[in-house]
């Protein structure tokens, strides 16, 4: 046994060698995180107005996400057309990504509703009532409370104030900041009052479904039905007045929209340039379609 040892004394340093190296680049997590093609999801299962005219055509298109990658995940995923890898900003958490995507999902569902509405000239009782903690310093506040107050503006005041009202876990309270905590507000929270919308739990993150949710409301609620013979997906953030703003991993959705046989997709036109990149490399029959408003889209959409 000893003279057989001696004698592969090098392999076997070099087989420990090759197992530490394998185990460190399978099992060592770095603040990286990727993006591959997820799914196309349909928006009725998030969102929709009960009506005897629903639509069920409508796609939001999703991705996967991979926390703290390891290294050779991180050398995997760099390496594939269809993947992107980016470094974890300091001072995020997972449960901080998870709060702030849970924040941009449910605002997105207030706007494409009312700009849904406003689309189709229907009547919505709706009011704006604050704006969301979507990053603090404080520990009297947490991201996901709402700063009330009549205007975005307004909020900011009370928060330079630092006395003021939230509503956290559905309960109204006032709070009082030190002097050095600090505040960030982002996307606002509207109280709507509609018996007919339907609204499904998720766990959806992210605003980027929002364009496709404001197209199938206003498909519910007009008596034409614009998707009858097509599967319609894209994607885009969308405010309370129909704009459409970009989104993050545009090239990776397209792949995803593909991967899936979706006939047509929108696309935010602010994210031109980076979606032209990835058709570049992607062959499709898929009709492409840039858009800066919920007008736009629906303008198209009649259009075929």
């Amino acid at each position: 046994m000893l003279k057989m040892l001696k004698k592969f004394k090098f392999l076997f340093i070099v087989l420990f060698i090759l197992f530490i190296f394998t185990v460190v680049i399978t099992t060592y997590r770095l603040d990286y995180v990727a993006y591959i093609p997820g799914s196309t999801d349909k928006v009725g299962k998030v969102v929709e107005v009960d009506t005897d005219n629903k639509s069920d055509n409508y796609y939001s298109t999703s991705v996967l996400y991979l926390d703290r990658i390891t290294i050779f995940q991180k050398f995997f995923f760099k390496n594939i057309k269809d993947g992107l890898v980016y470094k974890m900003p300091k001072n995020m958490t997972s449960e901080k990504d998870r709060l702030q995507g849970e924040i941009e999902h449910n605002s997105a569902i207030y706007t494409s509703i009312i700009s849904a509405y406003n689309k189709a000239g229907v009547d919505l009782d709706y009011k704006f009532v604050g704006m969301y903690v979507y990053d603090t310093t404080s520990n009297k506040i947490s991201i996901g409370d709402v700063v009330l107050g009549d205007s975005y503006e307004d909020c900011v005041n009370n928060v330079k104030n630092g006395e003021f009202n939230i509503l956290t876990n559905n309960e109204k309270e006032k709070v009082k900041l030190d002097t050095d905590d600090k505040v960030l507000l982002e996307y606002p929270y509207y109280e709507i009052n509609e018996d007919k919308i339907k609204v499904y739990k998720s766990n959806d993150g992210g605003p980027s479904a929002g364009l496709m949710q404001a197209l199938k409301l206003y498909d519910d609620l007009i008596s034409d039905n614009l998707a009858t013979n097509y599967k319609v997906a894209g994607t885009g953030t969308i405010d309370e007045y129909g704009n459409v703003g970009a989104i993050g991993c545009v090239g990776i959705k397209l792949y995803t929209a593909v991967y899936n046989k979706c006939d047509i997709f929108f696309i935010p036109e602010d994210n031109r340039a980076e979606a032209e990149e990835t058709l570049k490399k992607l062959k499709t029959k898929m009709k492409i379609v840039y858009v800066e408003t919920l007008d736009q889209a629906v303008d198209y959409l009649r259009s075929i």
